[in-house]
């Protein structure tokens, strides 16, 4: 059974963002006609966004980049984590915008507590509605609570084992207006000065 690896940027946690372990999770992988799903298609994703030879559109990737105030793929995303929520792609093209199966959307709240205990990250942004898909996710700690000064978004914390990571639903970004997407950014830059929870790591 396919399960996507999560990309694991060479410098995460360890020199931008203010040495902070920062995950960046969207919803799904599609599948292009021809093509077949492996554990490694989230890294060969990642890895033809950096280099510029992923030859479908990269908006979503462009987007998220220019929500953290970076310039080129480059220089971001060797500082982050990232996976999709869901483990295994959605389907083809025609499915890029449906929720996944039950049972993908099982093995992928599973799959999230897992990622979050194995890479300890200490903020996750996560680019999908609150409202349209947030219930797929495992519940938070607590009630998911406005973010101050942008109530729009909602965030929460997970505690996994000896670790506790805080979560913030944005939106996604890939149909958001240039309006939307200033406030994304706004939003982003304000988390990114949030202190991270306590932790014994």
């Amino acid at each position: 059974m396919v399960c996507h690896a999560p990309w694991i940027g060479t410098h995460y946690g360890e020199s931008g963002m203010g040495a902070q372990r920062v995950a960046v999770v969207g919803y799904s992988h599609w599948l292009e006609a021809g093509c077949k799903d492996t554990d490694q298609a989230t890294i060969d994703c990642i890895s033809k966004v950096v280099s510029g030879r992923l030859e479908k559109k990269t908006t979503f990737f462009d987007r998220v980049r220019d929500c953290f105030g970076y310039d080129n793929h480059e220089d971001f995303w060797p500082e982050v984590m990232f996976f999709e929520f869901l483990p295994d792609c959605v389907g083809g093209g025609n499915d890029r915008y449906k929720s996944g199966t039950l049972a993908q959307r099982e093995r992928a709240a599973r799959r999230f507590l897992r990622l979050i205990t194995d890479h300890k990250p200490d903020k996750v942004f996560i680019f999908t509605g609150f409202n349209a898909r947030s219930r797929y996710f495992p519940p938070m700690d607590n009630k998911p609570e406005s973010i101050q000064e942008f109530p729009m978004f909602k965030w929460g914390t997970y505690t996994v084992g000896d670790h506790r990571a805080s979560a913030f639903f944005l939106r996604h970004p890939e149909r958001a207006s240039m309006k939307d997407l200033e406030l994304m950014r706004k939003a982003v830059k304000h988390i990114l000065d949030l202190p991270n929870l306590e932790n014994s790591d």
